[in-house]
């Protein structure tokens, strides 16, 4: 189970970031400050399906997850 935080988060500690990539016209999950495999970046066109992939990396990295999508500015 992901946990909320509110902002504002260090955003120097490991997360997950969700975000919309203006210059590939899609949204971003990513592992940020986490030494990892470089695979866990992925583009995704739709907001539902960045969302659930995020959680997902989450629940397997132990990091939280903070969205920076448009209208949404929450932290899982």
């Amino acid at each position: 189970m992901s946990k909320i935080i509110r902002f504002p988060v260090a955003r120097r500690r490991p997360h997950v970031l969700l975000c919309r990539d203006d210059a590939w016209d899609s949204y971003r999950v990513e592992a940020i400050h986490f030494p990892c495999n470089p695979g866990i970046l992925k583009w995704f066109d739709d907001i539902a399906e960045a969302f659930d992939h995020a959680l997902y990396v989450s629940e397997k990295t132990g990091l939280p997850v903070i969205d920076l999508t448009e209208g949404r500015g929450a932290v899982a």
